[in-house]
């Protein structure tokens, strides 16, 4: 059977309408998953209910609410609990995931952080050799700083050059010369060593005919 779509009077794009299809099987595959951990069946009205109520969230922001949400919480969340995160909390993991990456990567490498936030966060504190190589007397007062910071860019959204990736001091990362111009390879640093939230088996089946008519659209 073929699927109309109702005509807007806007005409989308290819991409528009392929990003969407993605964002609503990436959104689906997260509250399936908490169904698993809650033992809570998911039917397709509670799934378009949820994905209305936080259709605006990013995807990476979302499963790491969802993993949040888990990690502390013993029952199923409502769509404003996965609203209400506690922002606090995410900035302090934020935290502590860029000193490990400092440690590990050093102030030389070019790092781009999974969570555009983080990325933003060391740019408004002035660049990551900068926070590599802050003075160990300020750290009580730096870190009250990248929280507060963090916190305020949550929840005011990034431009593309805040979020951009962090260059490191040395050219000797993995550089090509291009014109004169150097480009690095980024290291990529996870933010969050939270629980992965999987499907059990049969998961698939939950919303299948959801799935199934986005993605024959």
């Amino acid at each position: 059977m073929t699927h109309h779509k109702p005509t807007t009077g806007k005409l989308e794009s290819p991409n528009s309408s392929m990003d969407e299809k993605r964002h609503r099987l990436e959104f689906a595959s997260i509250i399936e998953s908490l169904g698993v951990v809650y033992d809570r069946q998911i039917t397709d009205e509670m799934l378009a209910v949820y994905f209305e109520c936080l259709r605006d969230i990013p995807i990476w922001r979302l499963k790491a609410i969802a993993a949040s949400h888990v990690a502390c919480n013993r029952f199923w969340p409502t769509p404003s609990e996965l609203r209400g995160v506690n922002p606090s909390a995410d900035a302090v993991r934020a935290w502590d995931a860029s000193n490990a990456a400092l440690h590990i990567h050093g102030m030389y490498r070019h790092v781009d952080f999974e969570d555009p936030v983080v990325n933003a966060t060391i740019r408004h504190l002035g660049g990551w050799p900068e926070f590599c190589t802050r003075d160990p007397k300020n750290e009580t007062w730096t870190r009250k700083e990248f929280i507060q910071v963090y916190r305020s860019l949550a929840s005011s959204g990034l431009t593309a050059e805040q979020a951009a990736p962090l260059p490191g001091l040395s050219e000797a990362n993995q550089v090509e010369r291009d014109g004169g111009r150097i480009t690095s390879s980024k290291v990529v640093v996870r933010k969050i060593a939270a629980p992965k939230l999987i499907n059990s088996e049969g998961g698939e089946d939950v919303w299948s005919h959801e799935k199934a008519r986005i993605a024959t659209d």
